[in-house]
Order: structure tokens, then C-alpha cells, then sequence
């Protein structure tokens, strides 16, 4: 831990915005905690499907994904319950929503504060799931409003969450008020040959 041996150490799991890292030679082992459950996350950089993998495919660069909208605090901040790719819940702090237009359409995401983070964080699905992109959905970090309440969702900045490269995750699946009515056809595809069969 910290470069140096331990026979016992006090854990802070990935609640923590520096959870305590864990190595045996080349692994590395993590505490995250989900709801009431508590996991080791383990990583391995020898692991087949790392060493095998074959590159990400993202839509070409679209600007006109690059969408500006407003940030709309909650009254009180609230909490963003959500199920999980493992049947569990997880919860996150969630200060407030970001609303956008598409056509004379306006639409909603509310969005995720995370420990250690500078930009909200974002799960969502459109109409692309399970189609050209992650059947589950994907994540996005969005910069934090400006002054004025402004902000920039730029959705080619969208990727895949860890469940679509790996059974052995515990992904937040998006909340249904983040589902979005239409195909968006930017950032990043479905993983090629991923462990779901896509």
C-alpha cells in the first residue's frame, strides 16, 4: 500500500475520493461499496481481455451533438436512486437537472455529483441502445454551469460504461427521467465482440 509492505491497514472503499489501493505484484485490488453490499474490486493489467482487446468505435465527430441548455438546481438537493446491472440500488447525491432542446422540444437530465469530481456527472439511454451503441446505456461528464446557469452537453463525449466491456461490474443503469426520445448518433459504439454477445 502506498509502495510499502502491510501486514493490516484501515480500507477506504471507492465512497471515498481516494479509496486505499491495494497491490500484489501486478494487481491491484479496490473496497467499493454498493448500497449495503461490499465488493474487491480487482484489476489485472496481464488479463487476457485487456491484452486481446480490440479498440473502441465512436461515431465521427458531430457538432451538432455539441448542445447548449441550462442548469436548474434542484429546491433542495436531492437523491438519485437507480437499479444497477447486479439488482441492487445505489444512490447519488443529485443537485439539480440540465434542460435542453432538441426541435421545439425540451428535455431533461438530471445529473450526478461525484466525489472528487469538478464536472456533473450523467447516465443516460436514447434510442440508439442495444442497437448501435451499449444496450444498458451510457455515461457522460458534463462542465458545471456558468454564471449565468449555462451549460454545454456535448454528447460526443458519451461512452460506454464498464459493464459493456466486463460481467463483473456494478454499473448505475440510467434513471427513467434520463431516458431521451430519440437516437444520438455520437460518441461512442457498442463494444466490439463485448461480453454480452452485441
Amino acid at each position: 500500500m502506498d509502495g510499502r509492505q502491510v501486514q493490516w491497514a484501515d480500507l477506504q472503499s471507492d465512497t471515498n475520493a481516494t479509496p486505499t489501493k491495494l497491490f500484489i505484484g501486478a494487481l491491484s485490488f479496490v473496497i467499493i461499496e454498493r448500497g449495503e453490499r461490499i465488493g474487491l474490486r480487482v484489476r489485472d493489467p496481464e488479463a487476457s481481455s485487456r491484452l486481446q482487446f480490440r479498440g473502441i468505435d465512436c461515431f465521427p465527430y458531430n457538432p451538432a451533438w455539441r448542445v447548449e441548455g441550462r442548469f436548474e438546481p434542484f429546491a433542495a438537493p436531492r437523491t438519485l436512486r437507480v437499479q444497477d446491472v447486479i439488482g441492487g440500488t445505489q444512490e447519488f447525491p443529485s443537485p439539480g437537472t440540465i434542460i435542453f432542446h432538441r426541435g421545439k422540444m425540451e428535455h431533461h437530465l438530471d445529473v450526478v455529483e461525484e466525489p472528487g469530481e469538478d464536472e456533473y456527472f450523467v447516465i443516460f439511454r436514447d434510442l440508439t441502445a442495444g442497437k448501435t451503441t451499449y444496450a444498458a446505456g451510457r455515461f457522460l461528464y458534463v462542465a458545471r454551469p456558468d454564471a449565468t446557469g449555462r451549460v454545454v452537453v456535448d454528447f460526443n463525449r458519451s461512452y460506454t460504461p464498464p459493464c459493456g466491456f466486463t460481467p463483473f461490474s456494478t454499473c448505475p443503469l440510467p434513471p427513467r427521467q434520463n431516458w431521451l426520445p430519440f437516437s444520438i448518433r455520437a460518441g461512442e459504439r457498442a463494444p466490439k465482440g463485448d461480453h454480452h454477445g452485441d
